[in-house]
């Protein structure tokens, strides 16, 4: 690649995304002092329920499918025995990681990565956060 000279460095450089007809949406900004500025916030809607874990993996969600463009899944464990969450609908009481009695989890996660939920026995009540 050649070495750009002054002139041709300093020109007007566009950052966007596209949607899926190809127009050119979400313009990068950049801040006065020409820092380029990025944030991956909470914008859009949420929801939050209850769910029972049982012996059984559960997926983590409220409702029959995930948010749409889930960003965030808080999993608050409000049982009295320790649940345990892996990525697979395999999960064990064994192979997942603890969520200890009343302590909470957040993942950055999408919709479409799902996080499983199981516990050593049944009736386990855990409050499930989803945010877009």
């Amino acid at each position: 690649m050649a070495d750009l000279n002054e002139l041709e460095s300093s020109d007007t450089i566009k950052i966007a995304g596209a949607d899926s007809t190809g127009n050119e949406t979400n313009f990068a900004d950049v801040t006065a002092l020409g820092e380029l500025k990025t944030a991956d916030v909470i914008s859009g809607s949420g929801t939050e329920g209850a769910i029972t874990v049982g012996t059984s993996a559960i997926e983590a969600k409220v409702g029959a499918s995930a948010l749409t463009n889930r960003k965030l899944l808080t999993i608050f464990n409000n049982s009295d025995a320790t649940i345990y969450w892996g990525r697979t609908s395999s999960v064990t009481s064994s192979s997942g990681t603890p969520i200890y009695e009343k302590q909470m989890f957040t993942f950055t996660v999408a919709s479409n990565a799902p996080i499983y939920l199981i516990a050593s026995a049944s009736g386990k009540n855990v409050r499930v956060t989803e945010s877009a």
